[in-house]
């Protein structure tokens, strides 16, 4: 372990600073943080310490002044803090950045300078740090009693290093607001009055002494040992933006200390000085990567010819200039560092020339030997000094004029982006004209195909349903049982579980089958698709709708088929359960961990699955605009749980039957590959679905008006996954039971007189007799369908069309809904409604006679408010 548990690095920096005159930091006699003042201090003449005991005697300092110098001695260090903070240099900076409280961006004020010592040390001790300080409530407003129970605390204000042209500087950066987290450390008392033990991490645990002023003898007994290097305050620096803290060489933390001692908790910074040689070495690695980067710039602007375009050109001309500019201004920062060490070495052998001449001088002819040497390797360093010297001039001419070239290549770069453009629009309108051509052209050859494939599975299927008929009650028994036992099998889904930073944002699912793979292309056009349709949604305003508002985004398409085997399975023909997926980013939403609390939350578009009126097999998925028309934004939010025997997480639905669906990561956690949720022993050995189910994107939504919804149309859930899970949530939707397939049931009720008298009144007019024994038995594949027949009868009906005046027969005829009188209709909603009695949601049956009643339009929108 290096001192301060720091590793060393070789991208390590440093930095100087000049001490000002006259500045008193800390409690007005000055302090020994700035490293060694003058060398004339003689050391044997102070007490000794032993630091061992008393690490905290290393140092000392006032909190927001001039921070201490220290380093691991045996493993040991500490620094001695005065209780009261006092005014200082560190408080006038915080005065500074403060005056800039209406910027929006980080800012910052270089305020210490730290320059590593010219002696160095054999052996060298190891890494030196220094200590500033400021009062917490100066970097946060959380209270004391807060920080008290506190692991870590925001903060707008820090302290940490930087370097700016290769040279170190401590930094006092402050954010708009307190968007930084810092970790809370307690001190921990030791047996020795005011002095605790404090472990910042990623350092060595250092003691603290706490004294309200610094003794006069303490103050003799402080010792900096040969080599410390030197923290030098900087004034008037001006104050600027930085980016946040990087913290590469920082460690910091708010100090709590125990509440029997009257100590105000502070901000302490502990921060490495970088060696000269950690300079040098940062300075070359910056210049190396450059120069790979020009390197490289070079080879791309000669491999890409020829360019295709002036812009390409000049883009890569552009690359080019700035990574030679790049690597001219690191080559002279390099060099810079090396004067640096090299001044010091002439510095040191001028010292040390000087040394013998003044101390020997009685004896010079005996060490004129080592007085000449001295005196020939300064003069060779400053030769050295003088090269470095001529090759910045060189490099900085050299600058000049790659800076001057820079300026000409982004000005005819920019000459070239106003009239490249037009040329590359007109190219990309063309080829976009001839794809969506030839894309119209595909899809409409794979819809005949589909079309064509579709009709040759029905006539099949009718086929084998007249076999089935022909074989007997046995074999329908047979299939009955199998149904049954297959019944909770196709009620699960299974979809892929989406990963926050993963591609796939859509996902879809069908009973009985695997999840729907969507090609990377087609994603993309789904995505196109329902970003687009969500913008259009959200440039209609919510006033100006009369009635509800959608816009298709994508067809499902089952293309049923037949299995290798002769006898197909009992439901083969028909389409399987739907369900899709989108994650909340794909939909512009945050995600949060407390959507499980929340129960509920708001979309701006809701999503539906209808049937295709004139095309079986063919699913249409609708994005539709809530809050207008009585579309609800609000969607239930519900938690999937973790099953640790299959690897998956599932939800169940509140629905009935209810819907299991099931997620599968691409690792569970945890868990080894196995088989999920395979099917139960008593279900048939093949699936029920064995068709093939396409997903197409509509190219451009379009909005469309949708009949009156409510809320029972809609059948969607948020799902929530374990915050350990590293799942997204996503948002779920399936046909609402509504547009599930049944079979009609009920009797109905005798009516005598005007059929639909009572329509507008109460719970509404009941179904007659005549029209459910018509209807009973028969199955439809959704509820509009079922709609739609129900009229039909109804126009078959001599005793029930006599009522209706002319205009509205040729509508029932057509399995279209009448119109009641103008004071009974509501905006577009002109027709006769279906209101079930116990609602949908509610698992009222769908298709049951006796749970249908029609009502007005009006008298149908006051039941819904609760209007009696």
């Amino acid at each position: 372990m290096r001192n301060g548990n720091e590793s060393s690095r070789s991208d390590s920096m440093t930095v100087s600073g000049s001490r000002p005159s006259g500045v008193h930091w800390g409690g007005g006699r000055g302090n020994n943080g700035g490293g060694d003042r003058h060398s004339s201090h003689k050391a044997v003449n102070k007490p000794k310490v032993d630091l061992l005991k008393t690490p905290e005697m290393q140092a000392y300092m006032a909190v927001g002044g001039m921070p201490a110098v220290i380093t691991l001695i045996d493993n040991v260090w500490g620094i001695t803090l005065t209780r009261h903070s006092v005014m200082s240099f560190l408080e006038t900076n915080l005065s500074r950045v403060g005056a800039w409280a209406m910027r929006t961006s980080p800012i910052g004020v270089a305020v210490l300078g730290m320059m590593p010592s010219k002696i160095a040390l054999d052996p060298p001790i190891g890494h030196y740090f220094t200590t500033p300080a400021l009062p917490a409530n100066r970097v946060t407003d959380t209270p004391k009693e807060a920080l008290q129970v506190a692991t870590d605390v925001a903060v707008n204000v820090r302290i940490s290093d930087v370097t700016d042209a290769g040279v170190q500087h401590a930094v006092l950066h402050k954010t708009p607001v307190a968007i930084q987290r810092i970790p809370v450390v307690k001190a921990i008392a030791t047996i020795r009055p005011n002095v605790f033990t404090v472990a910042v991490p990623g350092i060595t645990p250092m003691h603290i002494s706490v004294v309200d002023t610094i003794a006069s003898e303490n103050e003799a007994k402080l010792v900096a040992p040969t080599g410390k290097p030197t923290v030098t305050p900087i004034e008037s620096t001006p104050v600027r933006e930085f980016s946040l803290p990087e913290g590469r060489h920082t460690h910091d933390a708010i100090i709590v200390f125990p509440d029997s001692v009257d100590v105000e908790p502070i901000y302490l910074s502990v921060i490495r000085i970088t060696s000269t040689h950690e300079i040098r070495q940062e300075a070359y690695n910056t210049y190396e990567i450059a120069k790979t980067e020009r390197e490289v710039a070079e080879r791309n602007r000669v491999q890409k010819k020829p360019f295709g375009s002036f812009i390409k050109e000049m883009t890569l001309q552009k690359t080019l200039t700035d990574s030679q500019v790049a690597e001219t201004a690191a080559h002279i920062i390099l060099l810079e560092s090396k004067l640096t060490l090299l001044r010091q070495e002439e510095g040191q052998a001028w010292h040390q020339r000087e040394y013998l001449i003044r101390i020997h001088g009685n004896k010079k002819f005996k060490y004129l030997h080592e007085v000449h040497g001295l005196r020939k390797l300064a003069q060779a360093k400053q030769g050295e000094i003088d090269v470095i010297n001529q090759s910045i001039a060189k490099l900085k001419m050299e600058e000049m004029g790659l800076l001057i070239q820079q300026q000409r290549v982004n000005a005819d770069l920019e000459t070239a982006k106003i009239t490249e453009p037009q040329r590359v629009e007109n190219a990309r309108l063309t080829a976009e004209a001839a794809e969506k051509a030839a894309r119209d052209r595909r899809i409409s050859e794979e819809i005949a195909a589909t079309e064509a494939k579709r009709q040759r599975m029905e006539n099949e299927r009718l086929a084998e349903q007249e076999r089935q008929r022909v074989e007997g009650t046995k074999q329908q028994v047979s299939e009955a049982s199998c149904a049954q036992q297959a019944s909770a099998w196709q009620n699960r889904f299974t979809l892929p579980a989406l990963q926050p930073s993963g591609s796939a944002q859509y996902s879809f699912a069908a009973s009985g089958m695997s999840a729907v793979a969507l090609s990377p292309r087609e994603a993309a056009k789904l995505h196109n698709s329902f970003l687009a349709a969500q913008e259009q949604l959200s440039a209609i305003a919510t006033t100006s709708a009369s009635g509800p508002v959608a816009a298709m985004i994508a067809l499902e398409v089952y293309q049923t088929k037949v299995g290798e085997s002769s006898e197909r399975p009992p439901g083969w023909n028909v389409n399987p359960k739907f369900v899709g997926s989108i994650s909340l980013s794909a939909m512009g939403l945050s995600a949060t961990e407390s959507l499980v609390s929340q129960g509920e939350m708001a979309l701006p578009v809701r999503m539906r699955i209808i049937d295709a009126k004139d095309w079986i097999g063919c699913t249409e998925i609708y994005a539709v605009k809530t809050g207008v028309a009585g579309v609800l934004p609000k969607v239930k939010v519900g938690a999937a749980q973790y099953d640790e025997s299959t690897g998956v997480y599932t939800f169940t639905t509140d629905s009935t039957p209810p819907r299991t669906l099931i997620f599968t990561p691409a690792q569970p956690p945890g868990a080894e590959t196995r088989p999920i949720l395979a099917p139960p022993g008593s279900a048939p050995a093949t699936l029920q679905h064995t068709g093939e189910m396409i997903i197409k994107p509509v190219i451009t939504p379009t909005i469309l008006p949708l009949p009156q919804l409510y809320a029972h149309d809609f059948h969607d859930y948020i799902i929530w996954f374990p915050a350990d899970s590293g799942l997204e949530p996503v948002y779920v939707y399936l046909k609402s039971p509504r547009d599930e397939p049944g079979v009609v049931t009920g009797r109905g009720e005798r009516i005598t007189g005007i059929w639909l008298v009572d329509a507008g009144k109460d719970m509404g007019a009941p179904i007659p007799a005549q029209i459910a024994d018509k209807l009973r038995g028969r199955r439809f594949s959704n509820f509009g369908r079922f709609r739609a027949a129900f009229w039909k009868v109804v126009g078959e009906d001599p005793n029930l069309v006599k009522y209706f005046k002319s205009g509205n027969l040729g509508n029932i005829k057509n399995g279209k809904a009448p119109s009641p009188k103008e004071r009974e209709q509501v905006g577009r909603r002109v027709k006769y409604e279906l209101h079930h009695l116990k609602p949908i949601s509610k698992n009222g049956a769908v298709y049951n006679i006796e749970n249908i009643r029609v009502l007005t339009p009006k008298r149908h929108i006051d039941i819904h408010k609760g209007v009696e």
